[in-house]
């Protein structure tokens, strides 16, 4: 049990949280027997979780039904807790000796209609207006979602032996975005931007070595490619079978976009050390990844390379750090600038991709799962 983490009053902060079962609040329950406490925030339809382990060696703890609706507030003493979510009773695990309950809660019902196989068409409707009809149907709160993703306009797409889920998911990918259920609410979001489901930009967080516990930086070679080919089949122009477009990434200086001190001088010129950083990172020039498939019209092939441009920009490279002083109000889409690290590392603006908290015997930590901040890198298109 994690009684000796909640300290009394005139000691340092102590972690604090609070739980609801169906509205009730049932903190006071709960503290003495709580083992330990992790919810993992996916940022995708990877559902969120809640893992709780409760104490149960008097055997005077009810167990919770599947269905059942928790809520969890965390942080510190003495300050505001943050909210993380609703989560819905999954499974159940009573085990023993010493007997102890075992409770997962995911933030998507899988039991819900949102898991049922359906066959449907959508022609000439834009990304919001088909949105809100899987939305209105499943019986959840209104969507948020960007103006410029919502009015995207979709000419036709095909919902073939699919669940909601699966099809939702799919979607979002093709149109450069990803897509979540909180609050019983859709959310869509563009990863690697740092925006909010509204589009709105969230607020930078700083990160310094002397804020984890440990840290881990992978570059990844494979797949570090500067652009994206995609084709198309060229109705306007019968004596060509297809044409493409090609997004590609202009070389920038990473720390660009790094808030300069006041006293710093301007240069024209990159310093070596800059240039071996940026070309460190961003890998060999006119790498292009050609995809396979001919796409019906342009602007769906061009739909196709961006989100794909995309996806690999975000993915050269992964940051990891486990905080020792959990930070309840880090959450994906949070824009972070890290310091005292190798300079590859710390020129590089990130975004968090997946954190994790936990409450335990060894106090309130936060995971953190980092991917490249891709706002304001330059591309390029071209037709060919």
């Amino acid at each position: 049990m994690i009684a000796d983490v909640f300290q009394p009053m005139g000691a340092k902060p102590a972690p604090d949280f609070i739980l609801t079962l169906a509205d009730k609040d049932i903190t006071s329950d709960i503290r003495n027997r709580l083992i330990s406490l992790n919810m993992v925030d996916n940022g995708g339809l990877s559902a969120d979780q809640l893992s709780i382990s409760l104490d149960d060696s008097d055997g005077l703890m009810a167990l919770p039904r599947r269905g059942a609706i928790l809520e969890l507030f965390l942080g510190w003493e003495n300050s505001a807790l943050v909210g993380q979510g609703k989560f819905i009773v999954d499974t159940v695990v009573h085990s023993g000796a010493p007997d102890m309950i075992m409770i997962t809660a995911r933030s998507i019902d899988f039991r819900g209609s949102l898991n049922e196989s359906r066959t449907q068409s959508y022609s000439n409707a834009t990304f919001g207006e088909i949105v809100q009809q899987i939305s209105t149907r499943n019986g959840l709160r209104e969507p948020y979602l960007s103006n410029e993703l919502a009015a995207t306009r979709i000419p036709h797409v095909d919902q073939t032996d699919e669940t909601d889920v699966q099809f939702l998911s799919r979607l979002a990918l093709a149109n450069s975005a990803r897509v979540t259920v909180k609050y019983q609410r859709l959310q869509f979001i563009r990863p690697g931007y740092g925006r909010s489901p509204r589009g709105e930009p969230n607020p930078f967080k700083t990160l310094t070595r002397n804020d984890g516990d440990s840290h881990r930086f992978e570059l990844k070679d494979r797949g570090s490619y500067t652009g994206v080919s995609a084709s198309w089949l060229n109705t306007e122009q019968p004596e060509r079978a297809s044409s493409s477009v090609q997004i590609e990434r202009t070389n920038r200086l990473e720390n660009a976009r790094i808030t300069q001190h006041p006293a710093a001088r301007p240069s024209n010129h990159a310093t070596t050390e800059q240039r071996h950083t940026n070309s460190y990172m961003v890998g060999k020039e006119k790498q292009v990844y050609h995809i396979a498939k001919i796409f019906s019209d342009k602007e769906t092939a061009m739909r196709a390379a961006k989100s794909l441009f995309e996806q690999l920009q975000r993915g050269i490279a992964t940051f990891s750090i486990t905080l020792a002083t959990g930070q309840p109000d880090l959450f994906p889409e949070t824009p972070v600038k890290v310091f005292g690290f190798k300079e590859a590392i710390d020129r590089q603006l990130w975004v968090v991709n997946k954190v994790s908290h936990t409450l335990s015997n060894g106090g309130f930590f936060s995971n953190l799962e980092l991917n490249v901040y891709i706002e304001g890198i330059d591309i390029a298109t071209k037709e060919t």
